[in-house]
């Protein structure tokens, strides 16, 4: 079963600028809530092959991921795709320019298989009150006193 989460979110500052923040993957956790320590590797821009490492607060329990981006289009979306960690997960970030500013779409895919599958319900629920709750943190910081 895959439990697909997409939402979006306008921000007042210009796409490339949005973009170079969420592609930033060392910054990750300064935005996204469930998000405790990310790291990208190699250090620089992001690449395709660009690996991801986080960890995450999910149930009350940290949760260690490393992912892989795959398509990348510089100044606009990329894709990732979780080569390590419990659940597998993908997804995109995508920016598109909106009159002066830019909105953010975050799509993201859990295949939840096994035990995971139990925790469906909750995971259903939970997901998108996290993805809002960061998108949130998201424009707070980008079009906020804060913004990079």
């Amino acid at each position: 079963m895959v439990l697909t989460i997409r939402q979006s979110v306008a921000l007042r500052r210009p796409a490339e600028a949005v973009f170079d923040y969420v592609s930033d993957f060392n910054r990750a956790s300064e935005w996204r809530t469930e998000v405790r320590e990310s790291a990208m590797s190699p250090p620089g821009p992001m690449t395709e092959g660009s690996e991801l490492h986080e960890v995450a607060v999910i149930m009350g329990r940290p949760v260690v991921t490393v992912s892989v981006v795959g398509e990348l289009e510089p100044g606009r979306r990329f894709t990732f795709d979780h080569v390590s960690g419990p659940i597998p997960v993908s997804g995109e970030y995508l920016v598109e320019p909106d009159g002066e500013g830019a909105t953010l779409h975050y799509t993201l895919d859990a295949d939840l298989r096994g035990p995971w599958r139990i925790v469906a319900p909750y995971l259903r629920r939970s997901g998108p009150k996290t993805m809002a709750a960061s998108l949130e943190r998201l424009r707070a910081r980008v079009d906020g006193a804060e913004a990079p």
